[in-house]
């Protein structure tokens, strides 16, 4: 198969994003391989962004009430012509390469319904880091284009971000759409549906955009953060941890350990309530030791648990 023969279309959501969307949109059109189509979805601006979408022929412009991202993204997805999604968001930016490591690894492995890949942040003081998968994550790599097993990654070390995500339009028609009652995380939340249903996943070894962190992101909120850790444990360890361990061990580790980082992070946020909730509810998933030890701390003033913060993020760092 040619890679002229594998449409994608490329989601852009954007909400008062005249001041970078047009890098966005650029950084699109400079790809080595082209897209078949690109939609920018206004979600209600109050600024120029749909003008600025109106600048470019290849752009396909649409407007409609302010809804959230998930909202916009779902429209675009619905709108879309291609029979592959790539989603970008209006503040970052695609590396030239994006799109096509993306069409090689899909192309030279039919079985792939998702792809995702390494990237750069660049932080709110200037400073970028590289973002991808750690060395042993990198070690389950098959012929450097897939993992086998999305839990088995993310457990070694490997980030999936939405703007690295390549996906098949049928997979969104099957496993359903992004989570628009979420405000944070809705992301997260429908990767996990799609690995529960296709665990293999390619991956671009080579970084392939730009996520560039504001200030007023959601994500800065760390009030939020810890609702969405909370949120999460619920929703993904319903099934007890031995039954999950039998049917999928990848799955139940990888929550296992999401569990402790929800109540580590939860705790260093000062939210202590959401500490006792998670142990209450998902008790049989923390370990005995730490399962005492966290609802202890779960009692202590903030000030002390700043104090010991270095502990928390270092120490109980391992998930065993």
């Amino acid at each position: 198969m040619q890679m002229e023969a594998l449409p994608i279309s490329v989601v852009i959501p954007a909400y008062n994003a005249g001041q970078r969307l047009r890098t966005a949109i650029e950084s699109v059109l400079a790809q080595d391989f082209q897209a078949s189509e690109i939609l920018v979805v206004d979600d209600g601006s109050k600024d120029n962004t749909t003008e600025i979408a109106n600048e470019y022929p290849q752009v396909t412009c649409i407007r409609q009430e302010n809804s959230g991202a998930s909202a916009a993204r779902n429209r675009g997805i619905r709108e879309a012509h291609g029979d592959w999604i790539a989603f970008l968001d209006a503040d970052d930016y695609w590396y030239p390469n994006r799109l096509a490591d993306a069409a090689e690894i899909i192309q030279a492995n039919p079985k792939l319904q998702w792809c995702a890949g390494a990237y750069e942040e660049q932080m709110i003081n200037g400073k970028v880091k590289a973002v991808g998968a750690t060395k042993p994550a990198l070690r389950l790599l098959r012929n450097n284009h897939y993992f086998d097993n999305f839990y088995q990654a993310s457990l070694a070390g490997a980030s999936f971000h939405t703007c690295s995500m390549t996906v098949r339009k049928n997979v969104f028609n099957e496993i359903g759409y992004f989570n628009e009652m979420l405000d944070i995380g809705e992301d997260i939340e429908l990767w996990y549906r799609i690995a529960d249903k296709y665990p293999m996943i390619g991956y671009l070894s080579r970084r392939c955009f730009r996520y560039v962190r504001a200030e007023n992101t959601l994500t800065t909120k760390n009030e939020d953060v810890s609702e969405h850790f909370k949120n999460s444990v619920f929703r993904y360890t319903e099934t007890p941890f031995g039954q999950v361990v039998e049917k999928t061990p990848h799955k139940a580790l990888f929550f296992r350990s999401y569990v402790l980082r929800s109540l580590r992070h939860s705790l260093r946020m000062g939210r202590s309530k959401i500490v006792r909730e998670i142990i209450r509810e998902r008790s049989s998933w923390i370990p005995g030791q730490k399962r005492m030890f966290f609802y202890f701390l779960s009692y202590m003033p903030s000030a002390f648990l700043k104090m010991v913060s270095y502990y928390l993020r270092h120490v109980l760092n391992k998930d065993n």
